[in-house]
């Protein structure tokens, strides 16, 4: 049921309810997704008062509880989307993709056909509200556009960084064609996020990265098991890139030593997981990003970020005032 099955005014007095809960002092201050995470385990926290609440004729007599609940999940879901995916899908629109051919063993795919499978991809994991709620940094990362103004910077020093991306990985690929890249591993990782029934033997089983923790072998079965799943549902992706893509959720230290573009996106995603924009900086004072990486490579070890690339980052980010 869709929210033109009810009456305007039961969602006009959801809209208000949502937008009330949106402003309050915990919520307000939070990125769009988390603020709807922190609705979800507000109401999750709070069922039986709240149906004695709706029950009151001010608000909702005449429907049932799960009614209430579906009008309030498809408000927030509508305000999340309508933020989120215009975002994702300016990039799948004018990206030039033809990069995938050159690592493709599929041969040619046309760029239209590849545009609507990510397409229809992203609506898949954004209309999963677990990948959903990890999304927040992929949406920032495109919103900021953080990866082009991070390998613009890269790619010009042509140092340590650049050297490990092009050479490790053996990469010889332009700027433009690594931020697509990277942009789409972005978007293929929060698939990782869904419960998947990954295991043949046991359909009724479904599994997230959340449930791996980190044994090597259970990361290396899990890796294998996901990106065979997903290869046909991301035609003219390689399967190269699809791997790396799902190894960015996992820590550097359980990684291979050349996977540097995994390694890169899984600090860029924490660093804007929780990032709030700041138009300018005050004289003086340490930019955001040059911050957040110089109290990261002191915690390096504890959060499973490299090092290297941690260290190249915050120089960046420092003569760059980021």
């Amino acid at each position: 049921m869709f929210e033109s099955s009810y009456k305007e005014s039961d969602v006009n007095k959801v809209n208000d309810f949502v937008e009330h809960l949106l402003s309050s002092p915990g919520i307000k201050s939070e990125p769009l997704l988390a603020g709807e995470k922190k609705i979800v385990h507000f109401i999750a926290q709070n069922l039986p008062s709240l149906k004695i609440t709706f029950r009151n004729s001010r608000f909702f007599p005449h429907l049932e509880f799960n009614q209430v609940l579906e009008l309030i999940s498809e408000n927030l879901y509508s305000r999340v989307s309508g933020v989120v995916l215009p975002v994702i899908n300016e990039f799948i629109n004018n990206a030039d993709f033809k990069i995938m051919d050159k690592f493709s063993d599929a041969g040619t795919v046309s760029d239209k056909f590849r545009r609507e499978r990510l397409h229809d991809f992203v609506q898949i994991i954004f209309s999963d509200r677990d990948s959903r709620f990890n999304m927040t940094g992929t949406f920032n990362i495109f919103k900021y556009s953080v990866i082009e103004k991070y390998m613009e910077e890269i790619f010009k020093r042509r140092d340590y960084l650049y050297h490990e991306l092009t050479g490790a990985e053996n990469l010889k690929i332009e700027l433009s064609e690594y931020i697509i890249l990277l942009k789409t591993m972005l978007l293929i990782r929060n698939k990782v996020y869904m419960k998947l029934p990954l295991d043949p033997s046991d359909p009724d089983k479904k599994i997230s990265v959340n449930d791996i923790g980190n044994d090597r072998e259970m990361i290396r079965s899990y890796v294998n098991s996901i990106v065979e799943y997903m290869i046909p549902i991301l035609p003219g992706i390689p399967e190269k890139f699809i791997r790396l893509a799902v190894k960015s959720a996992f820590r550097a230290d359980l990684l291979e030593q050349n996977e540097i573009s995994s390694k890169l996106i899984f600090i860029l995603n924490s660093r804007f997981n929780n990032y709030k924009h700041i138009s300018k900086t005050d004289r003086g004072a340490e930019s955001p990003d040059e911050s957040w990486f110089a109290v990261a490579l002191k915690n390096a070890g504890y959060y499973g970020y490299d090092r290297l690339i941690l260290d190249a980052l915050y120089l960046i980010a420092g003569e760059n005032n980021w």
